[in-house]
């Protein structure tokens, strides 16, 4: 009955393997194990990249909506309380009198809340990569940038936006698309998976929001306390980074 079952071309004995050849398959046998674990890294560098990803991603959606959306929904807000500030290095007043610096808030916010610039993205993603070994005991990651304490008020405060982008990118299925979320990604994939930023600047704020919250009370410094601090810190104002009339940021690095 064995004899009936046997099959010379598989048989070991009929054909017998020389050491060489068992030596070459346990070769390839090893290839194949290292191909695999190769392959199981990469997952999981591809998993903690997406992660970080959708962290930057998230951070830039409510750093470039969130305070134009502030201002734009607090429509009880009165004129009276804010007064006109001046840059400090090149003397320009913004605004001449209160009243239009209202007008031009609500404005600002209809415009911005509507759609942001693509160029303000791109900065605001490209100033996060620029702080990643950007100087000797400086956060090794995007992650360790964006979630050091009193850096980015997106995160920090974990504002709506912010937290829309986070929903949606975790669970797609159960929550609604952010308006221009697959618009901006697009722009923001470039600067994190190629590097390939739109400024050297390494820090940024709002004057227009800045001045708004002050105003009312929520920031202890102004528009114009947060420029003369950062001329003091040996900060210069980065342009031609193509920003619209509409984007409330001024863009900084070190002298």
């Amino acid at each position: 009955m064995s004899y009936l079952s046997h099959d010379p071309k598989t048989c070991s004995v009929c054909n017998p393997v020389s050491p060489q050849e068992a030596a070459l398959k346990a070769k390839k046998a090893e290839g194949r194990a290292a191909m695999e674990k190769v392959k199981a890294q990469q997952a999981i560098t591809d998993a903690q990249q997406t992660k970080e990803f959708s962290l930057l991603l998230a951070t830039v959606y409510g750093e470039a909506l969130n305070s134009a959306t502030l201002i734009y929904q607090d429509k009880t807000y009165t004129s009276g309380k804010i007064r006109p500030f001046v840059n400090p290095r090149n003397k320009k007043v913004w605004y001449d009198y209160p009243e239009e610096l209202v007008e031009k808030i609500y404005r600002f916010g209809r415009i911005k809340y509507e759609k942001s610039s693509i160029s303000a993205w791109k900065a605001v993603a490209s100033v996060i990569m620029n702080r990643v070994n950007n100087y000797p005991g400086s956060p090794q990651t995007v992650t360790e940038v964006i979630t050091q304490p009193n850096q980015f008020s997106a995160y920090d405060l974990k504002n709506q936006s912010f937290c829309e982008v986070m929903a949606y990118l975790e669970n797609p299925e159960e929550n609604k698309e952010p308006k221009d979320l697959n618009n901006m990604l697009q722009y923001i994939k470039p600067v994190y998976y190629s590097k390939t930023t739109k400024t050297d600047a390494t820090a940024y704020f709002s004057p227009l929001a800045q001045q708004y919250m002050y105003a009312k009370g929520s920031y202890r410094m102004s528009a114009s306390d947060i420029m003369i601090q950062r001329d003091k810190e040996g900060y210069e104002e980065v342009e031609g980074i193509g920003l619209l009339p509409t984007d409330d940021f001024i863009f900084y690095k070190r002298r």
